[in-house]
């Protein structure tokens, strides 16, 4: 800052815009409500659904999701599959009721970069279920009694023992029919481990 003759101080031009600024805003100075701190608009999220579509989903009509608004995305979500797990693009002529958040530019529903489909709710359910399906025959499956219900149902000449009883630790002896030696020797698990 520079000082004049008449301790007038003189304000470079940034920091008289900052001046001016100040001294608007101490003019407009008005105590701050409560209820303004609380300012809630930003806990939204922004790619919930609409409310008239997730009233639908609510009432089980349709489920909704959003997909990335590309055609290779779009394509492969609504013409790949068969239709129970076919989705839908939302549009004016397949839910009139969403009409209102229809993209004049795009013809669909949009929210940022993503686009809404949908699927009857029938057929979102068989869906789930069937996933719920796998879900549990894998988990089956991968289980100590699975394994042992999987090899006792092909059959043959083999025995399974499950259960902590059965466990195999580091002292007990591991014979292989086709490796054992001659002189009728076994080796024990520890030697065998490195």
């Amino acid at each position: 800052m520079a000082k004049t003759n008449q301790n007038k101080v003189t304000l470079t031009p940034e920091q008289q815009a900052i001046a001016s600024r100040s001294e608007a805003q101490d003019k407009l100075r008005r105590p701050i409500r409560g209820d303004e701190i609380n300012d809630f608009s930003l806990m939204k999220n922004a790619t919930d659904l609409p409310e008239a579509a997730q009233k639908l989903q609510d009432k089980k009509i349709y489920a909704f999701r959003l997909c990335a608004r590309t055609p290779e995305r779009i394509d492969k979500l609504t013409r790949s599959d068969k239709p129970p797990l076919r989705w839908a693009l939302v549009t004016r002529t397949t839910i009139p009721e969403l009409g209102h958040l229809v993209d004049p530019m795009v013809g669909c529903v949009c929210i940022l970069d993503q686009c809404l489909l949908y699927k009857y709710w029938e057929d979102h359910m068989r869906v789930q279920k069937a996933k719920m399906e796998l879900a549990e025959g894998g988990l089956q499956a991968g289980s100590l009694e699975g394994k042992k219900s999987q090899i006792e149902n092909r059959g043959g000449d083999v025995e399974v023992f499950v259960g902590p009883e059965h466990k195999i630790g580091s002292s007990d002896v591991v014979q292989y029919p086709d490796a054992i030696p001659d002189d009728g020797d076994s080796t024990p698990l520890g030697d065998l481990v490195a």
